[in-house]
């Protein structure tokens, strides 16, 4: 699976190919962007509630379903940088 942008076309890390999917959409601009889950999404409860708790003009949610965020990202790679970021700070680690 491919993340597609206007500039870039990036391969997905592996451990997300290979996980359900976590979302039913993203989107990122240069002032901020959204994350909105599924409801069988997978992700670690706790690290978004301190997210928002401690960074509320960043982290903000709207409804139950979608995290939107703040913060400049002029550049096309800065705003995929951003995502796989947040993707990757709200994937449970893995167990085994």
């Amino acid at each position: 699976r491919r993340i597609h942008h206007k500039n870039r076309t990036s391969q997905t890390p592996r451990k997300q190919q290979d996980e359900p999917r976590r979302r039913t959409g993203m989107d990122a601009r240069p002032k901020g962007g959204r994350i909105e889950f599924s409801p069988q999404t997978c992700i670690n409860p706790l690290v978004l509630v301190k997210m928002i708790q401690t960074q509320p003009t960043r982290y903000r949610l709207e409804g139950a379903t979608q995290l939107r965020f703040q913060g400049p990202m002029e550049h096309p790679d800065d705003r995929f940088n951003t995502l796989e970021a947040l993707l990757e700070r709200l994937t449970p680690a893995a167990t085994g």
